[in-house]
């Protein structure tokens, strides 16, 4: 079969030169991430903690790209954006910076989401489902799906 026609999965599997997943995230694997990267083939989930910053909340002092806290797009601008959405970040800057403010935010979305108890534009909101397996005050994979949900 043609390469082109091939699944990615497929074309991985041939690229990286083994049968099996090893767990090991070595050269060719990592070269592999980043043509899917490039490509749009997946987008990468970040976990954010407090004190992290994206493009838009580098300054010149203590936050600047590259830094170990620095991720590299707009992953904390979209996050504030949807915790504006479920009214839990109101009245607070969108600047890209995961500060005491957004921390409390997050918190707070979180005890709701564990109940399924939201406001949404003023409005009683229940999306059928609890939050469950999180990491508090953190926006974790678990809490950013659900919050892309609610």
């Amino acid at each position: 079969m043609p390469w082109f026609l091939l699944k990615p999965t497929e074309k991985a599997d041939k690229t990286l030169d083994q049968k099996s997943a090893d767990g090991i995230a070595g050269k060719k694997t990592r070269n592999e991430l980043d043509t899917w990267l490039q490509k749009n083939w997946i987008k990468p989930v970040i976990t954010l903690r407090h004190g992290d910053y994206d493009n838009n909340g580098t300054n010149a002092n203590d936050r600047q790209r590259g830094a170990e806290n620095h991720h590299e797009g707009d992953y904390v601008i979209d996050s504030q954006k949807n915790l504006q959405k479920v009214d839990v970040y109101t009245g607070f800057a969108l600047d890209g910076w995961f500060h005491n403010y957004m921390l409390e935010a997050v918190k707070h979305f979180q005890e709701a989401a564990q109940k399924g108890n939201f406001i949404v534009k003023g409005k009683p909101t229940d999306i059928g489902e609890k939050l469950i397996g999180h990491q508090k005050g953190i926006l974790c994979p678990k809490t950013q799906e659900y919050l892309q949900k609610s």
